[in-house]
C-alpha cells in the first residue's frame, strides 16, 4: 500500500458512508500545487462524524497513535504501517477557527473520485495561523510558487488543475515521501 492509495482508500469510505469531510495539510498543499513529502493525511470532520470516520479508518488498517500533534487542532492521530509503508491520519475537529475552512471546500476528480478539499485561500489562511516555520514556507510557495522555482515567471498565476495533473502531484507526493524515507534508513559508506 501507498500514501496515495491509502488517501483514495479513506476517501471512496468516507464517501459511501456519507462522512463530510475536507482535505487540508500537505494533501491539500499538493493538490493546489506544491509538492511535500509529509506522510500525513489530515482531515476535517464534523464533531458527530468522529467516531464514524474513526471507525472507518480503523476498517482501513489505521491504528490510534500517539503522534504529538496540535493539541487546540488535531482530536485524534491514527497511523498506518510501519517504516516506509507508514502514513499518519490526523482528525480535526470542525470549529469556529476551521469553519471558513470547511465552509470554502472544493471538490477535485482524481483517478475517478471525488476529493474534498479546502480553498487555496483558506489553506494559506490555516498555515499562516500555525505560527510553524514549514508552514510560512508552505504559504510563500502558495503565494508566489515563482520564490521556489526560478524556471516560472514572478507572480505567475495559479494554473487551473486537471484530475490528471493532480493524480501526477498525489503520486509525486507518495514517490517523494517514499524516497524520503529510504534516504533516512540508508546506510551510505
Amino acid at each position: 500500500m501507498s500514501f496515495k492509495t491509502d488517501l483514495l482508500s479513506l476517501t471512496e469510505s468516507f464517501r459511501k458512508q456519507n462522512i463530510d469531510y475536507a482535505i487540508c495539510g500537505a494533501v491539500a498543499l499538493a493538490i493546489h500545487g506544491f509538492v511535500r513529502a509529509t506522510p500525513g493525511i489530515d482531515v476535517i470532520v464534523a464533531s458527530h462524524s468522529i467516531n464514524d470516520a474513526k471507525d472507518i479508518a480503523a476498517s482501513l488498517g489505521f491504528h490510534p497513535s500517539n503522534e504529538k500533534r496540535r493539541p487546540s487542532i488535531a482530536i485524534e492521530s491514527m497511523a498506518k504501517g510501519c517504516g516506509q509503508q507508514r502514513t499518519a491520519l490526523h482528525f480535526l475537529e470542525l470549529s469556529t477557527v476551521i469553519q471558513p475552512a470547511w465552509e470554502s471546500r472544493t471538490w477535485f476528480d482524481v483517478d475517478e473520485q471525488h476529493y474534498c478539499v479546502v480553498s487555496r485561500h483558506e489553506l494559506i489562511r490555516m498555515k499562516q495561523a500555525s505560527g510553524r516555520l514549514s508552514d510560512d514556507a508552505d504559504v510563500q510557495q502558495l503565494i508566489d510558487p515563482a520564490s521556489h522555482d526560478p524556471f516560472l515567471p514572478e507572480n505567475p498565476e495559479p494554473t487551473s488543475m486537471t484530475a490528471e495533473d493532480i493524480s501526477r502531484r498525489l503520486e509525486c507526493q507518495s514517490q517523494l515521501l517514499e524516497l524520503c524515507l529510504w534516504l533516512g534508513t540508508a546506510k551510505f559508506v
